[in-house]
């Protein structure tokens, strides 16, 4: 075979800026993430950017909107103390989150994420 006649070569580059969410962010996200453990206390203690505002609410999982309400109540705005804060933890990573995440999974493509399938009531 030729140098002429030889495909190019192209390295691949990522084009996109790295993604800075943590592993439990792109979770409820519905990316497939595997996690030994999840800690949501180090999760409220650590950097998170939040939920863009500029995105409508119906583009987010329950998922995510139920870790950006644990992030603000538990994190930013501190209203709760020691105990009930691993209690609210603990509840959010045994029922609520699997819970959110499996209902966004069972989701068909391409469905609304938080319409009824029954559609709207009369």
């Amino acid at each position: 075979m030729s140098p002429a006649a030889r495909p190019a070569l192209r390295l691949a580059t990522p084009c996109a800026a790295p993604d800075g969410r943590s592993d439990l962010a792109r979770l409820c996200a519905g990316e497939p993430v595997a996690l030994e453990a999840v800690d949501l206390i180090a999760f409220v203690n650590g950097p998170y950017a939040g939920l863009d505002p500029d995105i409508h609410p119906d583009q987010y999982t329950l998922a995510e909107i139920a870790l950006e309400r644990f992030h603000s109540h538990v994190g930013t705005f501190r209203r709760t103390k020691g105990d009930r804060a691993q209690g609210i933890a603990s509840d959010m990573g045994r029922y609520v989150l699997p819970f959110a995440i499996e209902l966004a999974a069972a989701r068909p493509p391409g469905a609304a994420r938080h319409r009824s399938p029954a559609g709207p009531r009369s």
